[in-house]
């Protein structure tokens, strides 16, 4: 017997690995300069906290001076964060130093001490009242007390050194006007809302606490009639005011009229109303007791209790009539001061503007009737109307428009148009009616015409180097002399189509029916029936071509219809933007693009979040059929499922078959480089030839850090009042199952008020609960935070 023996050589080859390059330090918070509530952070330009039991410990690696107090954690596996318990004091400097003596998660470390510094701010003005930003009052009175809203507390004896009123040329007084900061307080909910919305509405609401209303009062009177500058420091501060902002205002001056005018002053004002304008406010009951308007004429003022400098004396006023207004000399202002000056001004009416008026857009005149088209007139002496025949090749143009874009044809059509004038009553400031002709057309001729009516007497409005006529202000109308009248409607399959007569309202049966499309394409022909209805089918959509291919212009039909019947003829447009017939005009709403189609959809992912490398789990509900009817798809249906990046880029895309329950679930993989952001995945199912978009769901790619324990808190829900206690149990565990035990847990309770609308009061159907405001005065959190924690 031979015997083999094998042998295996083994080879092992040693790879020298390059040590990890330096860690560094790519984001600090806060910059240079820091508001009181900020929050100290050092980002890491890759992981050193991995887990909790593999996280360095922040207290020996990073120090602050001065200290601080407050929470010191890992935000993420990058992010050191500092969460101060209390504001920082304002003025401070701070240094920051983060220690090298640790290790990243791939054993990199920083090559020196990192140090970084900021300094607190002191607290920010935001907002004040009478005076303030967007505010200029024009009646502050000599003894005002103004309101300033800081960011935090201030120190008052520092702010009355850098707040001061200074005058304008028009005071009589130089030099600043010192201000004396008297108290500060908190903000109640009482308070005008420019105060407690200081500081914008994208403000930090969580330090809406440490706001301050101060009051300061002027050391000295102000002078009246006065233009002023209320001044304050962008930031109130030990060391110097800084940038400053200054918020005008003026001081009331004499009461006296100032003006009397006819309307707001415009050129015609032929039936008022008056309106007086006083130097200072008066009360509204007060101008009705002591103002007389001669010819003796009654008037009313909008608001008796209104206190206003301005006010409209609403009458009823002849034409070209002058009219004496008395104000009696015991009339007082809001202030307590007698009427001054002059006391009776004048007033004279003017005569109408010249005007004609008349229906325009899409108009029809009875054949059979009159055939006349009214127009409302006054001050002019003659009409002159402009009338244009649509030529077959604009008439889809113009029906399947509005009638707000008929003006870009309107110059063509002019040149060819027919001119006839009319003689009219000019009594002047009498308005009249005239009733303009129309004579049918005749065979074969046009059956639409554009008119404009016109007269030399019509304003130009002005402008510079404008060839413009007052013809290019009148409306068009567009106007068929006819006694058919076109009923349509057109869907996305059929169409329906039916004649009446006018005048009787009766059915016209043998109408030879065109049907239409924008470009004129004949879609179907025929006559209608007995009950003077045609009905026809295959109708192609607006921008399919001959074959049906798409032009990309749409998916509603657009086009006309086209009646002819016993040499008379009319015709109809039809197009999904009519405002006439919109379904807002019915209480409906309208159904566009993919809600027109019988289906519906639900897409979602198996959670909200994802890494980038992770796999997307996500999952297709299809139905189709109405709603209320919905059923599951057919089984050779498929779905096209597209996962697309942040920007909206195809990242995938998958066609699949829907399974016997009518849903897919596609998984997708994203890439390892995946930018962070919102991604989505979109679910299409095709229909007449094209993949409409039915559902589709959204979900974030981010770097973040995964939960590795649980907290409840439990507590009873029965209401509370005010120093009763709540008693609440907070549990927390690891999520493999282990008691949490030792950690240390900081809680936050919220005390919110209750609303109108929380309550559920038995028996007030129509009545309101609780007081209430506009929405910008109840619109706040109107909440308090109570925050502690324990070891």
């Amino acid at each position: 017997m031979l015997s083999f023996r094998a042998a295996a050589a083994v080879s092992v080859a040693m790879v020298a690995l390059d040590p990890p390059s330096a860690l560094r330090v790519i984001r600090t918070t806060p910059g240079a300069e820091a508001a009181p509530t900020a929050t100290i952070t050092v980002t890491f330009d890759r992981p050193v906290a991995g887990s909790l039991d593999r996280s360095v410990d922040p207290a020996k690696i990073f120090t602050i001076v001065p200290a601080v107090l407050g929470t010191l954690e890992w935000r993420d596996p990058v992010t050191l964060r500092l969460r101060p318990t209390a504001p920082l004091p304002a003025g401070t400097n701070y240094a920051v130093t983060v220690n090298p003596a640790f290790k990243a998660l791939d054993g990199s470390r920083l090559a020196e001490p990192f140090r970084f510094g900021f300094r607190v701010a002191g607290p920010a003005i935001l907002a004040g009242t009478p005076v303030g930003p967007d505010q200029s009052p024009k009646f502050v009175v000599d003894n005002q007390i103004f309101t300033l809203v800081s960011s935090s507390p201030v120190d008052l004896a520092t702010l009355a050194n850098f707040v001061y009123i200074e005058p304008g040329a028009t005071c009589h007084r130089e030099g600043r006007i010192r201000l004396v900061a008297t108290n500060q307080r908190a903000i109640s909910d009482s308070a005008p809302w420019q105060l407690r919305e200081a500081g914008g509405w994208d403000r930090d609401r969580s330090a809406d606490g440490l706001r301050r209303m101060i009051t300061l009062q002027s050391a000295e009177r102000l002078p009246l009639a006065c233009a002023a500058d209320l001044v304050t420091p962008t930031f109130v501060d030990r060391t110097a005011p800084g940038p400053v902002r200054r918020w005008g205002f003026s001081t009331y001056g004499p009461f006296a009229v100032d003006t009397t005018t006819c309307g707001d002053g415009d050129r015609h004002c032929p039936a008022g109303p008056i309106r007086v304008r006083f130097t200072t406010p008066v009360r509204g009951a007060e101008v009705l007791r002591h103002v007389r308007v001669l010819p003796k004429t009654t008037f009313t003022v909008a608001d008796s209790n209104e206190v206003s400098e301005t006010w409209t004396l609403s009458a009823d006023l002849k034409p070209r009539t002058g009219y004496l207004i008395e104000v009696d000399p015991k009339l007082t202002d809001a202030f307590g001061q007698s009427l001054t000056g002059n006391s009776r001004r004048t007033v004279v009416t003017t005569g109408f503007a010249p005007s004609v008026s008349y229906e325009s857009g899409r108009l029809t005149v009875e054949r059979n009737g009159p055939r006349t088209l009214p127009i409302t007139y006054v001050n002019v002496d003659t009409l002159e109307v402009i009338q244009a025949a649509i030529p077959e090749s604009l008439e889809a143009k113009l029906l399947s428009r509005s009638w707000y874009s008929w003006n870009e044809d309107w110059a063509g059509l002019e040149k060819r148009a027919t001119r006839r004038k009319f003689a009219v009553n000019p009594t002047r400031d009498r308005h009249g009616v005239y009733g303009i002709p129309f004579t049918p057309a005749v065979a074969g001729g046009p059956s639409l015409y554009a008119i404009k009516v016109v007269s030399r007497a019509l304003p130009t409005p002005p402008r510079e180097g404008s060839q413009e006529g007052p013809s290019d202000y009148q409306p068009i109308a567009l106007i068929q002399v006819t006694d058919l009248g076109v009923h349509a409607k057109i869907g996305r399959e059929e169409g329906v189509i039916w004649v009446t007569g006018v005048g009787d309202g009766k059915s016209r049966p043998g109408v030879a029916i065109k049907v239409r499309d924008a470009k004129r394409r004949l879609l179907a022909q025929g006559l209608t029936d007995p009950q003077g209805v045609f009905r026809f089918t295959g109708v192609r959509r607006k921008g399919a071509g001959p074959a049906g291919e798409d032009d990309g212009e749409g998916d509603s039909f657009e086009g006309y219809v086209e009646a002819t019947w016993a040499g008379d003829r009319a015709v109809v447009g039809i197009t999904p933007y009519d405002p006439a017939l919109s379904p807002w005009q019915f209480n409906v709403s309208a159904a566009w693009d993919t809600e027109r189609f019988p289906m519906a959809a639900a897409v979602f992912t198996e959670r909200g979040i994802y890494r980038p490398g992770d796999s997307v789990f996500a999952k297709a509900i299809v139905r189709t059929g109405p709603l209320g009817a919905l059923k599951v798809p057919a089984r050779a249906d498929s779905v096209r499922l597209v996962f697309e990046d942040r920007e909206g880029s195809t990242l995938r895309e998958r066609t699949v078959i829907l399974s016997p329950f009518g849903t897919a679930s596609p998984v997708f993989r994203l890439p390892n480089d995946a930018p962070l952001g919102s991604y989505a995945v979109v679910a299409s199912l095709r229909r007449e030839g094209d993949w409409k978009e039915i559902a589709r769901a959204t979900y974030k790619v981010a770097e973040y850090r995964a939960p590795e324990f649980l907290v409840d808190v439990t507590a009873d829900t029965a209401s509370r009042m005010n120093g009763e206690t709540l008693a609440a149990t907070v549990s927390a565990r690891y999520l493999f199952g282990a008691p949490m035990a030792r950690a240390k847990v900081s809680w936050t309770v919220r005390e919110r008020r209750i609303e109108a609308w929380d309550l559920s009061v038995p028996n007030t159907d129509g009545y309101y609960v609780a007081e209430r405001g506009w929405w910008w005065e109840e619109w706040s959190s109107r909440s308090s935070t109570t925050a502690g924690q324990s070891q």
